[in-house]
């Protein structure tokens, strides 16, 4: 090719500076295959002539070029395509993409899955009742969409740098307040912290409390996920008896005279699946046995704000004196976008988790 035949289109209206754009533009006409490793680009000045752009604006984008190793220099010789890149003779302006060679399974040894078989897909027409899955459509798409707009205007590129590991503080500071006021926790900021739904909570809770070989109760039926994360901890999970009270704190204790508990997860308010609320009685022996024993009490409140009648019962957490309850709340999943809050500290008077949107 005659460095004269390089033809480049330019859009001056778009958002990219125009060195980018030939710099894109050039590296395309590489990955096509029109310029060959070798091949010679013209000079900057004649470039620029052809595309009535400043010189400055051609040696920006070679820079750019020699920087990301499409390209080489040589000493007054000019600019050429790098030699790096295999010439293959391809056709050129091909219809599709060359197939690339990807290896169909992984080529080392993965453990068994802790769920077992993925479950096969649902038949068309099947009403499926899992999961508590929202219905889409009432999602407030232009509200959310407005107020995206309106924090990337006003706070620009702030918005998506790294902010604060536990969640933004204003957050914390309105999911406190709520929590405090709809679900009697002694909640302050500083003792939560947001989560990307209810399991990368109790991921994080597990890792942090958890060794290889502890002993976690569990109830006889409960939610698999979450054990799946706190066998993957390293713990040694035990089943719990459950009966139409809730968890059996009595053979939670004569478990707890043999073993030495490391903390036991639990579905207080609703038991999952058996929907058994756990009773007050029972609540009281197990905070005073998790004080006793110096077990952590992992409470997944994962639908609070679902009930026929009356007012939802309060979490393990509000009755919390001695710091041993690990709180995960979910909120509303109908009535607002979600978000997920999560958090342990012993300075303060309960102990809270992770704030999700559903399952």
């Amino acid at each position: 090719m005659r460095a004269w035949d390089l033809n480049l289109t330019l859009d001056p209206a778009g958002g990219l500076p125009v060195f980018l754009q030939i710099a894109r533009a050039i590296s395309n006409e590489v990955r096509r295959h029109r310029l060959r490793p070798g091949d010679p680009l013209p000079g900057s000045r004649t470039l620029a002539k052809a595309l009535q752009v400043h010189r400055n604006t051609v040696v920006a984008a070679y820079v750019e070029l020699v920087r990301e190793g499409w390209t080489e220099t040589r000493r007054a010789g000019g600019t050429f395509v790098s030699r790096s890149f295999p010439d293959a003779n391809p056709r050129s302006f091909a219809p599709t993409a060359p197939r690339l060679n990807v290896p169909a399974r992984a080529g080392f040894d993965l453990r068994p899955s802790l769920h077992g078989e993925e479950s096969p897909p649902i038949p068309r027409g099947t009403l499926n009742l899992a999961s508590g899955v929202p219905d889409p459509r009432l999602l407030p798409a232009a509200a959310l969409s407005r107020a995206y707009r309106r924090a990337l205007r006003y706070r620009g590129p702030s918005v998506l740098d790294y902010g604060d590991a536990r969640g933004h503080p204003r957050l914390r500071s309105a999911l406190a307040q709520m929590l405090c006021a709809t679900r009697g926790l002694a909640a302050t900021a500083d003792s939560l912290v947001v989560t990307r739904g209810s399991q990368m909570a109790f991921d994080l809770a597990a890792r942090a409390l958890l060794s290889p070989g502890d002993a976690v109760a569990v109830e006889e039926l409960g939610y698999s996920a979450v054990w799946a994360s706190l066998t993957l901890a390293g713990a040694r999970l035990i089943p719990v008896p459950v009966d139409a009270e809730g968890v059996r704190v009595d053979a939670l204790e004569k478990l707890a005279s043999r073993e030495t508990l490391r903390a036991i997860y639990l579905t207080p308010h609703h038991q999952y699946p058996t929907m058994a609320v756990l009773s007050p009685a029972r609540r009281l022996q197990l905070l005073e046995l998790a004080r006793r024993n110096r077990f952590a009490i992992l409470e997944d409140d994962y639908d609070n704000e679902f009930h026929y009648q009356g007012r939802p019962v309060l979490p393990l957490a509000s009755a919390d004196q001695a710091g041993v309850v690990v709180y995960v709340g979910t909120p509303p999943r109908f009535s607002r976008p979600g978000f997920d809050w999560a958090s342990w500290s012993p300075r303060s008077p309960c102990s809270t988790g992770s704030f999700s949107y559903g399952r």
